[in-house]
């Protein structure tokens, strides 16, 4: 009975429309990035970042449970005319994971907001994010205005608690639930089972990651008390009843404190949007169009939810169109 009931939480959480044809892109991290690679100590712990290019700032934020090598192939070309940092969120990828902090999106969003003042850009910056990083990013940007040239939202939350999980699809919500119920069947497949590297990351793309990008992703969580600490705090298991925020430190609380903002915010805003998509599908576009203000969406083609793995080229491109559109500074 436990294993079907294990069968029955995986297939509904990772279940995904039917295959589309593999892409051909492949992405190893390349030399100059690698060399790139930066540490920057924040209140007593190590954030891991990559830099590349030089100009204004582009700050790139990865979702769970990738870290911030998702964007790999996206950086070269804004890094020609922007300054790319991309850091891995703390507990992520190469930042500490320690125990000596919870992992929940309050605390990891004051860690953020840490992170953002230590690197003490000198102009206003641009944000690039997708899954976790965009309700880490957002709530940031909500309480920065003055601090942000523009947005790029890949496979972003955009809508607060409640909305969001109105519109997730019957799938999602009954995941939630499965999850949120049962917390032995939620340590057993994230932690036990290690179900985001397993089965959510090769699922939640079209393309087939070679065993080498499939190994650089797994070499963060091949502690199972990593992932107990750091993916439990944040995963699907904590979204809560029908989206209503029961706690500051959910994810939800923050959402649905910068939601309002980003609908009605004249910060210039791109959408990339991929088919069929997981967060962003096409009835949050039709909402995005008819709600947000100064808002741009492009379309980038086959993907589901890593997009970055199958469409970097898209995704550059759009986004280095759209940057080259902004105004110099937004600070006044």
């Amino acid at each position: 009975m436990r294993s079907l009931f294990l069968a029955l939480a995986t297939s509904l959480l990772f279940a995904t429309h039917a295959a589309a044809e593999p892409l051909a892109w492949q992405g190893p991290v390349p030399e100059e990035l690698v060399a790139r690679s930066h540490f920057i100590e924040v209140e007593g712990h190590q954030w891991h970042y990559v830099s590349s290019g030089e100009g204004p700032p582009l700050v790139l934020l990865h979702g769970l449970p990738v870290q911030s090598y998702l964007w790999r192939g996206v950086i070269p070309e804004l890094a020609a005319t922007h300054r790319v940092i991309v850091p891995d969120i703390l507990g992520y990828g190469r930042s500490d994971k320690d125990d000596s902090i919870t992992y929940d999106p309050g605390t990891l969003a004051r860690h953020f907001e840490a992170f953002m003042e230590a690197m003490d850009f000198q102009e206003p910056v641009v944000l690039g994010v997708s899954d976790l990083g965009s309700v880490l990013g957002l709530h940031w940007a909500s309480e920065h205005e003055e601090d942000v040239r523009g947005l790029i939202l890949v496979e972003a939350v955009i809508r607060n608690g409640e909305d969001f999980y109105k519109a997730a699809s019957f799938r999602m919500k009954a995941a939630f639930s499965t999850l949120r119920k049962n917390e032995k069947m939620a340590y057993r497949l994230i932690v036990e089972k290690n179900m985001g590297m397993q089965t959510m990351l090769p699922a939640m793309t079209v393309r087939d990651l070679s065993e080498a990008e499939q190994a650089e992703y797994e070499q963060a969580w091949a502690d199972p008390e990593v992932r107990a600490r750091v993916l439990l705090a944040a995963g699907p298991s904590q979204m809560p009843k029908k989206g209503r925020t029961t706690s500051p430190d959910q994810g939800t609380a923050l959402m649905d404190a910068y939601a309002p903002w980003l609908a009605s915010t004249e910060v210039p805003k791109l959408v990339l949007a991929a088919k069929p998509g997981l967060l962003i599908r096409r009835d949050e576009v039709k909402y995005i169009e008819s709600t947000f203000e100064n808002t741009t969406v492009v379309s980038i083609g086959k993907g589901k939810h890593f997009v970055q793995e199958d469409q970097p080229e898209a995704i550059s491109s759009a986004s280095a169109a759209w940057l080259a559109t902004l105004p110099a500074s937004r600070r006044p």
